[in-house]
């Protein structure tokens, strides 16, 4: 099912945790709401769910106005941050709590819930409660409880925050093997970018109740939009100065009292901001040490002031004149600190946003 978000707003008192927001999901995507703690992601999850009615705007699912229907009539499952397992219930009475609220017959919910059981790879846990299960293993019956009573929509709020890293990164493929073997539509939330990249077919940013872009994981990591999101996503380095002119299809912004750098525009009419602040964003990735190298654009002699090993690669940051930037190595390719090296930074995975 179709998932549509219609200029939905919701206060608590004076305070606004979601303003305005207004999204498309298509049938059988994933889509990521994704941004810090606060930013009013979980809120707009609970809208949709029906357990937080909008002050204003509309939520449709499959195109029909649930705004006003309760959570049991949405045809939606979600999966909760903290598991919320009854202690006191084995693993199948947890799973079946939701077919016995449905009153399914008996025979209907042992099938349902042993189909629920294999799909998230929990056979012989039935007997078991909660206690003795594992995080993951918690995490996996709560899908399961979401799953087995076969929601069109399925809603997952920041279900691997609890976990290790590790398990954390094998379970998020699982989700999303599982979500697309079902073909059901998901809306997801979490403040991972890495999760985000990793689940999504589509990313919302949001900011302090407001979504601020929405594209593919490529397309938010390469092509920020606002400050706000370069800064938010991935390790970008964030350069104040003035765009001076344009050259070669690069906007050419001055950094301090006599360093230029080219990058790509992100405008439509780049000569409206001659003369005006603009911020420059340099990946790490964009940066590469050229020894030797002469006539290259945004090539710069800098010193490595710092390198800092990270397990598999060395954080190196450098000071180029104006501006400091950090790139990686691998771990036997460590820098010292004092070093001058010539970097050279690709115009063309270099971003010029002007706000």
């Amino acid at each position: 099912m179709s998932v549509s978000l219609d200029g939905v707003t919701k206060r608590f008192g004076s305070f606004v945790a979601v303003n305005n927001v207004s999204f498309d999901v298509d049938r059988g995507e994933i889509f990521t709401l994704l941004g810090p703690s606060g930013c009013g992601k979980t809120t707009v999850l609970k809208i949709i769910a029906g357990l937080f009615r909008p002050n204003g705007g509309r939520v449709y699912i499959d195109g029909r106005d649930v705004t006003d229907l309760p959570p049991e009539r949405r045809d939606t499952g979600m999966v909760f941050q903290s598991y919320a397992l009854w202690p006191h219930m084995t693993v199948y009475e947890n799973i079946a709590f939701g077919l016995r609220l449905r009153r399914l017959p008996e025979d209907e919910i042992r099938r349902r819930v042993r189909e629920a059981l294999e799909l998230v790879k929990l056979e012989g846990f039935e007997s078991r409660y909660p206690i003795q299960l594992s995080g993951g293993q918690q995490q996996r019956v709560a899908l399961a409880r979401a799953l087995v009573i076969n929601p069109k929509v399925l809603l997952l709020d920041e279900p691997l925050s609890n976990l290790d890293a590790k398990l954390r990164e094998e379970l998020r493929y699982d989700i999303r093997e599982l979500i697309k073997k079902l073909g059901i539509t998901a809306i997801y939330v979490t403040h991972d970018q890495t999760e985000a990249f990793v689940l999504s077919d589509r990313i919302a940013v949001m900011d302090r109740g407001r979504i601020v872009q929405i594209g593919r994981p490529y397309d938010i990591y390469e092509n920020p939009r606002s400050r706000y999101v370069a800064s938010f996503i991935g390790s970008n380095i964030l350069i104040d100065g003035v765009l001076k002119g344009v050259r070669d299809g690069y906007g050419v912004v001055r950094i301090g009292s006599r360093t230029e750098i080219l990058g790509v525009l992100n405008s439509t009419d780049p000569t409206s901001l001659i003369g005006k602040q603009v911020t420059v964003v340099i990946k790490p990735e964009a940066i590469e040490i050229r020894k030797g190298a002469t006539g290259l654009e945004n090539l710069f002699s800098c010193t490595i002031s710092r390198a800092t090993y990270m397990g598999g690669t060395v954080e190196h940051r450098a000071q180029c004149g104006e501006f400091e930037v950090k790139f990686y190595t691998p771990s036997d390719s460590r820098i010292e600190e004092g070093s001058i090296v010539e970097l050279h930074i690709s115009p063309r995975r270099t971003i010029v946003i002007a706000e």
